[in-house]
């Protein structure tokens, strides 16, 4: 369990004004069963809240099968939830902002879920012959909604647009900062360059062959394979099935080492 007291970010506005962290309070927990045995059970959870409403939960249960002491499998599924109150979009001239030094820092609130496993094989078929598997597929999708502005400097206060004087069109991403004020409306960049759901597989194979004692011989085949839209998905199930249709990138590399003898 943990405390985290108010703090100074010098880094939220990249290069900005100073702005604060708000309190907060996290707490993390694992638990694992005998890992001598042949079924190994363990489960990590991390968890993160601030009173901005900014909060990560993450849950990694999982499971390592030793049948025999030459072959181990382990299975690890990840699911993580991040909110984040303020995550930084972009930032804008405008002389009339004095209050933020001539500048707008304009923030939204991300909203990402992620989803990934790691599975490993190892498998010794004779004290001179291995083999070591991993696998790691991975998906992420994140939202951005909620625009705001930085209100004044040494704070945690936002003009969150549509509010207090300021109008907002979600449709074509306009923004006036003070309606009928004197300051000119601009246009927010569209939410779509901001949105995503990121697909990641990574997966290796590592051969060792000792051939002659301290001479070696490895293996290696690595493949990945790489997708993403800018359109926030939380239908993982399809997000999966076009990771496996993914084109992917396979790399074969060998390495030999000789030890000369006197």
């Amino acid at each position: 369990l943990a405390f985290n007291p108010q703090t100074v970010s010098p880094r939220r506005t990249r290069g900005g004004p100073l702005t604060l962290n708000r309190r907060g309070y996290e707490w993390d927990m694992y638990f694992d069963t005998d890992s001598k045995s042949k079924l190994f059970y363990f489960i990590e959870s991390d968890n993160y809240f601030t009173e901005a409403g900014s909060k990560t939960t993450s849950l990694y249960p999982g499971v390592e099968w030793k049948p025999v002491s030459s072959l181990s499998l382990r299975v690890g599924p990840s699911i993580e939830r991040t909110i984040e109150d303020a995550q930084y979009v972009e930032t804008l001239d405008d002389p009339l902002a004095t209050s933020t030094f001539g500048h707008r820092y304009v923030f939204a609130t991300l909203d990402q879920r992620t989803i990934s496993a790691q599975i490993q094989l190892n498998w010794a078929f004779r004290p001179n012959l291995s083999l070591q598997t991993f696998l790691q597929p991975l998906v992420s999708s994140g939202d951005y909604h909620d625009f705001k502005e930085v209100a004044r400097a040494n704070s945690y206060d936002f003009l969150r647009y549509g509010t207090g004087g300021s109008t907002f069109d979600p449709n074509t991403m306009m923004v006036d900062p003070d309606g009928p004020g004197p300051a000119a409306p601009f246009s927010v960049r569209d939410p779509n360059n901001h949105d995503f759901n990121v697909r990641q597989l990574l997966g290796n194979a590592v051969v060792r062959w000792e051939y002659m004692p301290g001479s070696t011989l490895f293996l290696v085949w690595t493949q990945q394979r790489d997708a993403s839209t800018d359109i926030a998905s939380n239908d993982f199930q399809h997000s999966f099935d076009q990771l496996v249709g993914a084109r992917a990138n396979n790399t074969f590399l060998a390495k030999v080492t000789y030890y000369f003898t006197r």
